[in-house]
């Protein structure tokens, strides 16, 4: 059977998509954009104050004074991108989920964002990325798991996420950062 639905649990409940410490970043940006401009969405999805929204666009590569008033359906997919990432952001997630986050930037884009990614991860924000192209990410990662046939391969079972496994173990250092261990589990169920 192909593994077709799953729980991740953070604190000993389901993982949601939301400001409670989750976050989730999918890989079509413009379902994503919900609001008239682009500070307004950033806002809107933080729940935050426009200080806080401009902070998130610049470290996504974005100059607020250039992209705050403009509306949403006038941006480039990198740019739409680069918008819900920046929303992502500015909520201050402790943990954050994101499909493809490099897909469909340019190369000067895909700095940006690998630059925010570590950030992220040096302020130690538990990144979930879930992508084709792992290469790009690789430095970001402190283990990798496969998805084949319907089966998780990569890492040993480990104990579901909780507060306690946020916190960082000993590791060597890293130039993103000191290196994070996190124990998680994949729970997949089957239809």
């Amino acid at each position: 059977p192909t593994t077709t639905a799953g729980t991740v649990p953070l604190d000993g409940r389901p993982l949601h998509n939301g400001r409670d410490g989750s976050v989730l970043g999918i890989q079509h940006p413009r379902l994503a954009l919900l609001r008239a401009t682009v500070c307004e969405d950033v806002r809107d999805a933080a729940g935050t104050d426009e200080e806080a929204a401009h902070a998130a666009l610049r470290a996504v590569g974005l100059d607020p004074d250039r992209f705050c008033e403009r509306p949403v359906h006038e941006l480039g997919g990198g740019e739409q991108r680069r918008v819900v990432l920046a929303g992502l952001l500015a909520a201050h997630p402790r943990v954050l989920v994101l499909d493809e986050p490099l897909a469909g930037l340019d190369k000067a884009a895909q700095n940006v964002v690998r630059e925010a990614l570590h950030a992220l991860r040096a302020a130690g924000v538990t990144l979930i990325i879930v992508t084709h192209d792992t290469a790009a990410l690789d430095d970001l990662a402190d283990a990798t798991l496969t998805i084949a046939d319907g089966r998780v391969e990569g890492l040993p079972p480990a104990p579901p996420l909780d507060a306690a496994s946020l916190a960082p173990t000993a590791g060597a250092a890293s130039p993103s950062g000191p290196r994070r261990q996190y124990r998680f589990s994949v729970k997949c169920g089957s239809e």
